[in-house]
């Protein structure tokens, strides 16, 4: 979720252009998947990607790695805003999308062999703006971004495929930033080993769940870095959780097993004057210079957005940042995670420009995350980037595409 005044309608087609493209390879079938992976042990076939939106539809892509081209092969009607799919663990052609919006929705689709999505149940999320959901094995866990609610819908691989809402959570608590956090804004729904943790945008911690007597219940929360951080995506890897903080550009580590903060970095290459972090091993928070008086990052622009971690050859985690109002675009900014307990090891090590505006959603696809899809929310469209290590090399792009916010790879 963004800023709200940014979220935006966008009734036209999600694709520019949509009829001088080709049709969808003929040679696909979903059934020939392999059964133990979705990606072949050699990537020579072609892959598929959906593309949640600001728009009325989810789009599905064709990235072909070899001839490394990129075309649109389906438009799926997905209500409005369909800004965030994901797929359920042992049925990745069950795919469920948000709807964010005032009076927010999730819709449960099948994806079909043609690259279509054909919608099988809807239901409320008995909240507004729901920015992100998580598909469990029997339910689907949702934030609803404006409302400061979670909510659980079950969810089967057969008839009937959603039921009602069967509980609501709602969180509380509020930061400094008067515009952005007035009250609860749930993010992420992350799971991780039974538990489920919830970055809090709007009351600056992560909140983390477990299920007793099957309930979801609050078992603690990590604090963020600093009040008006504004934490939104995280990753998790080697008993140390990573945060993006929206609202202040920081990336941000965590003992795992008890929430104590560690260090931060900036997520961008060059952090401008009103925040300088840097990595320390004190346990104190970082600080913005006296250009941007503590608590009040509301004048800063939207940058810190996406988090993903790569772990092959090496662990890294890849941040994306936006609106940084440069001629090459956006950055993706490239870490090497805490290694052995040693703090000095999370560092910056590569930063590559996308040629991108608003680069908000990412993700890795291919085997051994070789390809990396990045949208540009604002403009840019679409890109493929191929992946060796901690470098990133653009090898297919398409612009046409509108307000990109998520990716899913299917195949």
């Amino acid at each position: 979720m963004i800023a709200k005044a940014y979220l935006r309608n966008i009734t036209s087609s999600p694709i520019e252009d949509w009829d001088r493209y080709d049709k969808p390879s003929s040679t696909f079938i979903l059934s020939d998947l392999p059964t133990s992976s979705l990606f072949p042990a050699h990537d020579m076939t072609v892959h598929r990607i959906l593309v949640a939106s600001y728009t009325p539809n989810i789009s599905t892509l064709e990235f072909d790695p070899i001839a490394h081209k990129l075309k649109p092969i389906a438009l799926s009607p997905a209500g409005t805003n369909p800004s965030w799919v994901a797929a359920h663990p042992t049925d990745p052609t069950l795919i469920a999308a948000t709807n964010e919006v005032t009076d927010g929705k999730i819709h449960l689709f099948r994806l079909q062999k043609d690259g279509k999505l054909k919608l099988l149940e809807s239901v409320g999320t008995d909240g507004e703006d729901p920015a992100h959901l998580t598909v469990l094995e029997d339910e689907i866990v949702v934030g609803n971004y404006s409302s400061g609610n979670l909510i659980s819908v079950p969810v089967s691989t057969s008839v009937p495929y959603l039921g009602s809402v069967s509980a609501s959570i709602q969180l509380s608590g509020s930061g400094p930033n008067e515009s952005r956090q007035s009250s609860p804004h749930p993010h992420q729904i992350f799971a991780h080993k039974g538990q489920l943790f919830v970055p809090d945008l709007g009351s600056d911690r992560v909140v983390r769940y477990e299920k007793k007597g099957g309930e979801w219940v609050e078992v603690g929360d990590i604090k963020a870095s600093q009040p008006g951080a504004g934490p939104r995506h995280m990753q998790i890897y080697d008993d140390v959780l990573y945060v993006v903080e929206e609202l202040t550009n920081t990336l941000s580590a965590y003992s795992l097993s008890d929430g104590k903060y560690i260090t931060s970095l900036s997520t961008l290459p060059s952090p401008p004057p009103h925040l300088t972090v840097s990595a320390n091993t004190t346990g104190s928070s970082p600080t913005p210079s006296s250009a941007a008086p503590r608590g009040a990052p509301s004048a800063l622009p939207l940058l810190a957005a996406e988090l993903l971690l790569a772990t092959s050859p090496e662990p890294l985690l890849f941040a994306t940042n936006r609106n940084e109002a440069h001629p090459e675009g956006d950055t993706i900014t490239v870490f090497s995670p805490i290694k052995d307990g040693n703090v000095e090891s999370f560092k910056l090590v590569n930063s590559v420009r996308t040629g991108l505006n608003h680069a908000r959603g990412a993700a890795f696809g291919g085997v051994g995350d070789k390809w990396l899809v990045v949208g540009g929310a604002d403009k840019g469209g679409v890109k493929v980037f191929e992946r060796d290590g901690k470098d990133l090399k653009p090898v297919a792009s398409l612009p046409g595409v509108v307000a990109p916010t998520g990716f899913l790879w299917v195949s």
